[in-house]
């Protein structure tokens, strides 16, 4: 997979824009494209939360077909966890929220944010119609576990891990039953690396690095024991 991330919560494009950069990828050697929707799309699970330059399923779609024209695989990303503060403006899922005054992590310990991650994801496949994979998100859920007392409690008895690992198998669960496979960011399970035991070796990792600014220059692997960060050129 050679993937370019296409996050429309740094801003609208509009749809010509988009073409003429799906253009642009395909002719670069880009084989994905990981679409991070947001607000940008009208769901009809959810439409309040839709921004008012959104575009309605009928429009993406086309954009979508524009792409896979190209010869480009389409990845949906929706975040399940953390970066879903345009899920809870204007009171809109204030029940699934975490923290009512920072409201920017849903709470995995709610049931009915598996019922409502349902209706979505289905719609996202609906979408997505040729996806065999989605990016579940979960990256820096940097609060994850202190402010919810249901989390807290959770965290209390079990580890940070373990409820990282409760809401990432959940989410996985409910893609599972749509048929479509999982990723995650992998920040928060190697933060958490007893979570990556209790994982579902279908989850496929999106790893990056905050601190590294190197270019090209070598493959970043992570040793036997999940610590040190090493390059394969020492």
């Amino acid at each position: 997979m050679i993937g370019f991330h296409i996050d429309l919560n740094t801003a609208a494009f509009c749809p010509e824009y988009l073409k003429m950069h799906l253009d642009f990828l395909a002719g670069s050697g880009y084989d994905t494209v990981i679409w991070e929707l947001e607000d940008y799309i009208r769901f009809d699970s959810v439409p309040e939360i839709a921004a008012p330059e959104a575009l309605d399923k009928r429009e993406f779609a086309e954009i979508l077909a524009y792409s896979r024209d190209r010869g480009l695989r389409n990845i949906p990303l929706l975040q399940t966890l953390a970066h879903t503060e345009y899920f809870f403006r204007n009171g809109h899922c204030d029940t699934l929220v975490d923290d009512p005054g920072e409201r920017t992590l849903f709470c995995p310990m709610k049931p009915e944010l598996e019922v409502f991650m349902d209706r979505l994801i289905g719609e996202y496949k609906e979408l997505f119609a040729d996806a065999d994979l989605i990016h579940l998100g979960c990256d820096e859920a940097w609060n994850l576990g202190r402010k919810c007392p249901r989390c807290r409690d959770f965290a209390e008895q079990h580890g940070k891990a373990a409820l990282l690992a409760h809401h990432v198998e959940t989410m996985r669960r409910i893609a599972a039953r749509h048929g479509l496979r999982s990723a995650i960011w992998a920040d928060m399970a190697l933060i958490h690396p007893e979570a990556l035991e209790l994982l579902s070796r279908e989850i496929i990792l999106f790893d990056w690095r905050y601190e590294i600014f190197r270019g090209v220059d070598g493959i970043w692997i992570w040793d036997e024991k999940g610590g040190k960060l090493g390059s394969v050129e020492e």
